[in-house]
């Protein structure tokens, strides 16, 4: 028979069910339903393989202890064994692993006895848990892992769809919490992290937002219309810590090269986005006495260039007059 351990902070409700299989005959198993709850085997022993076996047939796998609270109430909730209990540690590949999920035991968890591990004869493998010893009582022990000892058993509140899959999922004493992803809370992982929405003025904006406008990892693509420039980061990302991973950027007009007023003549330009820059026009004149000869007026393009060719004045030659049939006779200055 298999014992369950009430949860830490309130009675059991057990559900009774008699089950038989051919690794454990006559087992009478008591469940609790509906919480992470422990269980032991109080009928026989089992070498390590044998005891994870009784684990992953009838609840979830050997146990795995998260934290000094866990060991506490393990301690005081047991009833003490002579050879005391398996718990879900074994030594792979030369490293003390957490065979329930893979994860190497950190220095932090550890909770040896005094001078454990000592891995004496060279093959002590496994680990055992001291349940009410009269000294060091709850520490660990490695142990052969053909030596037989209590089964010692969890059953998982975990189930994939806990936490909206957007965090991890974490067994407590009796229940679960969510521990959520980065960009994501609430209890059940269910809340999306919000950043202030983007109004750019001026600024073509195209955004994604795979959980909802303007929250966690939406991400806005910035161009600008023709003839202006891109000033910062083209994408900006939704971060976890509520903000942008960016200023807005800014678009400016693309600038042209300065234009000098020809020699004897003047220059009359106009800027619609600041001087010299795409949209400008300048238009050329020449005081009396000369005539121009080029453009009467250029704009600056979207390419940062101006239209045309520079424009000169050329002084009138004595003797000819724009109305003469041949033309003035024209020198520059």
């Amino acid at each position: 028979m298999s014992q369950g351990i009430p949860p830490l902070t309130q009675l059991p409700s057990f559900l009774h069910q008699s089950q038989t299989s051919s690794s454990f005959p006559g087992m009478v198993l008591w469940m609790q339903v509906g919480a992470w709850t422990y269980h032991y085997s109080d009928q026989g022993d089992y070498t390590w393989e044998q005891a994870r076996n009784f684990c992953q047939t009838f609840f979830t796998d050997l146990v795995a202890i998260q934290n000094q609270q866990e060991i506490e109430y393990l301690n005081k909730s047991l009833p003490f064994h002579g050879r005391y209990y398996w718990i879900g540690i074994r030594k792979l590949g030369g490293i003390w692993t957490w065979v329930g999920t893979g994860k190497t035991l950190s220095k932090e968890a550890e909770n040896w006895a005094r001078g454990e591990p000592n891995n004496r004869r060279s093959n002590q493998d496994c680990v055992e848990i001291y349940i009410q010893r009269p000294q060091q009582a709850g520490k660990w022990n490695d142990e052969p892992c053909n030596r037989k000892k209590k089964a010692l058993c969890y059953r998982a509140s975990c189930q994939p769809f806990l936490c909206s899959q957007r965090g991890e999922c974490v067994e407590t004493i009796g229940s679960y919490r969510c521990e959520c992803y980065p960009g994501f809370h609430g209890p059940e992982c269910t809340d999306v992290v919000q950043c202030a929405k983007l109004e750019p003025k001026g600024v073509p904006m195209n955004c994604s937002h795979p959980y909802g406008d303007f929250s966690y990892n939406s991400t806005c693509e910035f161009g600008c219309h023709e003839g202006f420039e891109r000033r910062g980061a083209g994408v900006l990302r939704c971060l976890p810590s509520r903000e942008w991973s960016a200023n807005i950027p800014t678009c400016t007009a693309v600038t042209c090269p300065v234009l000098r007023a020809p020699e004897k003549g003047e220059l009359n330009c106009s800027h619609l986005h600041g001087d010299f820059t795409f949209g400008s026009t300048c238009a050329f004149s020449c005081q009396t006495g000369f005539v121009l000869k080029g453009p009467e007026s250029r704009e600056c393009t979207a390419l940062g260039t101006w239209t045309g060719d520079a424009a000169r004045c050329l002084v009138l030659s004595k003797g000819r007059s724009l109305e003469d049939p041949l033309g003035p006779v024209l020198s520059t200055v």
